[in-house]
């Protein structure tokens, strides 16, 4: 029988969320760790909300809204949990279908292999693996997103010089509010403050 907790909080030996109903029909998270499985009472994505609020990200919509400001405007972008950890996370489907979307860490996919033309087996490192319901093409679009996440964010985060104010390029959006700053310019290239 797997441990059952209140509350989780993603860590480095977290791999995968994926959605359980248990006997009574109530939306519960299986945990997939390195060594360990677990269930979580609660949905995955509101292990993903704690877990962001707890690593002081935010919520869901503001990791959302900066993974499409470096990304462009993709839908079920990859969300950044901590930077500093590497934790970078994939949804397979909507963050908003509760019942289907599982979210996968990035740092803990080996490969990727099709199982049919509309599922995929991801496998871990820990030789762990899941079937989903997308095909490998997507499957590798998402892992790539997720890629290009973790490489630009530790690009911005060791090269550490501000962004250029004086290109002359104008600005196409800029959006404040009191936890965040982006500018988007005609360039397409994105600044975060």
């Amino acid at each position: 029988m797997s441990k059952v907790f209140n509350n989780y909080i993603i860590s480095t030996k977290t791999m995968l969320l994926l959605p359980h109903f248990d006997n009574y029909g109530q939306l519960n998270t299986i945990v997939g760790e390195k060594n360990d499985s677990l269930i979580v009472m609660k949905k995955p994505r509101e292990v993903i909300e704690d877990s962001l609020l707890y690593y002081g990200r935010g919520d869901l919509k503001a990791a959302t809204l900066v993974s499409r400001s470096i990304l462009g405007n993709i839908d079920m972008p990859p969300i950044t949990v901590n930077d500093r950890f590497g934790l970078y996370w994939l949804p397979t489907k909507s963050p908003t279908n509760d019942a289907e979307c599982i979210w996968i860490s990035l740092h803990h996919i080996l490969s990727t292999d099709a199982v049919t033309p509309k599922k995929t087996k991801i496998t871990f490192q820990n030789q762990n693996s899941i079937t989903i319901q997308k095909s490998l093409k997507a499957t590798k679009t998402k892992v790539q997103q997720a890629s290009d996440l973790k490489r630009l964010v530790e690009m911005r985060m060791y090269e550490n010089t501000p962004p250029n104010y004086n290109n002359n390029s104008s600005i196409t959006k800029e959006h404040k509010s009191r936890y965040y700053h982006y500018i988007i310019n005609k360039s397409g290239t994105a600044s975060i403050y």
